[in-house]
């Protein structure tokens, strides 16, 4: 929040790129839905984890009187494709989606398409800034179906951090608490 910056009119500025010009900021969060990828010792899936942290950052969104926030956090939510499609239909401006990695690494990763770069790259800044992370970048994600098929304004999805790795996932666990 601390990247935008109130102009007149009620209008928002994105600091680093872009003015908004509705009353409020539009935001639609998308958590995985990915069931099916356990998290090392049985400390539950990608979807229940980002599904969680989602819910938290949504209940502090939604406090902000000029963010309009909507996400993708019942039990049983939508799949990949009905939430690509609910987002496009309510047009927001920006469409942020959350993932958990793995494949034996760990850091943390962004990926976005095209004139999107300031905004993940201000997305990932303010994560890092959560914890000792190890930096793997801001990449092309335009080969992902959701970068590739969203159409909001600002299209970024995160990799937290490697839930294959017991400290990251244990981080992820305690969302990202600096005493975990």
């Amino acid at each position: 929040l601390e990247d935008f910056e109130k102009r007149s009119k009620g209008e928002y500025k994105l600091l680093s790129s872009y003015t908004l010009s509705r009353e409020k900021i539009s935001i639609y969060l998308n958590p995985s839905v990915q069931t099916k990828n356990m998290y090392i010792n049985n400390l539950g899936s990608e979807a229940e984890n980002m599904r969680d942290i989602a819910e938290l950052m949504y209940k502090e969104l939604k406090l902000v009187s000029y963010i309009d926030i909507e996400a993708n956090i019942a039990k049983n939510g939508l799949s990949l494709s009905q939430s690509v499609y609910q987002s496009n239909s309510r047009k927001r401006h920006i469409h942020f989606a959350l993932h958990s990695n793995a494949g034996g690494g760990q850091g943390t990763e962004i990926y976005t398409k095209g004139s999107n770069k300031t905004f993940a790259t201000t997305m990932y800044e303010s994560f890092l800034k959560l914890g000792n992370f190890k930096r793997r970048g801001v990449k092309d994600g335009t080969h992902l179906y959701e970068i590739k098929n969203v159409k909001a304004d600002h299209v970024a999805l995160i990799e937290f951090a490697f839930h294959d790795n017991l400290k990251e996932a244990k981080k992820i666990i305690n969302k990202f608490d600096k005493e975990s």
